[in-house]
């Protein structure tokens, strides 16, 4: 069963220096690779950063967009994993995300 190994991702909303959490590394590392599991993981990132607002955006949908790509990222990177090491087939591997998609 394909497990999550390492889990680094670098918040680049806290200004000009990237931010690093590790409490949502934690909950990735040791598991089995799940979209509930990768949105708590973004939630806890997210809520580690302090984005100021501008013009462009409110620090909260800063916030709301970083959870959101986090997440986005997660199932991307698990999907190439599958993909790579070959434990499913990409038919069946896309059949198994989309019904976690719908639970």
């Amino acid at each position: 069963m394909l497990r999550v190994t390492s889990e680094e991702r670098a918040w680049c909303l806290r200004g000009a220096i990237p931010a690093r959490s590790r409490e949502a590394e934690a909950l990735l590392i040791g598991k089995p690779p799940h979209r509930d599991r990768f949105g708590e993981a973004a939630q806890v990132g997210a809520m580690a950063l302090d984005p100021e607002s501008d013009v462009h955006a409110s620090a909260q949908y800063r916030k709301e967009v970083a959870v959101v790509l986090g997440r986005r990222a997660l199932e991307q990177a698990a999907n190439r994993a599958f993909l790579k090491t070959g434990t499913l087939a990409k038919k069946d591997w896309t059949r198994r995300w989309q019904h976690a998609k719908s639970v």
